[in-house]
């Protein structure tokens, strides 16, 4: 906990941390598998270049092939 960081609780059942687990596989697949990084400064610009990517451009089929932004602004 000395990052601000808590540990989620485990949940049993189907679905169980199904999005973070898809998202972390995307961010490795995508990202981080291959380069290597020289400084952490370097990985944290990597990551926030991502999560923006992730959200504002990259189409998820689950969201019927939207961005992350445009399925959130949808009215519900």
């Amino acid at each position: 906990m000395a990052l601000g960081i808590a540990r989620s609780a485990t949940v049993s059942g189907p679905g169980d941390k199904a999005h973070m687990e898809s998202f972390v596989h995307s961010l490795r697949a995508e990202v981080v598998r291959g380069p290597t990084f020289v400084s952490d400064a370097m990985l944290r610009c990597t990551h926030l270049h991502y999560f923006r990517h992730y959200n504002l451009t990259r189409l998820h089929s689950a969201l019927g092939f939207r961005t992350q932004v445009d399925y959130d602004r949808q009215p519900s």
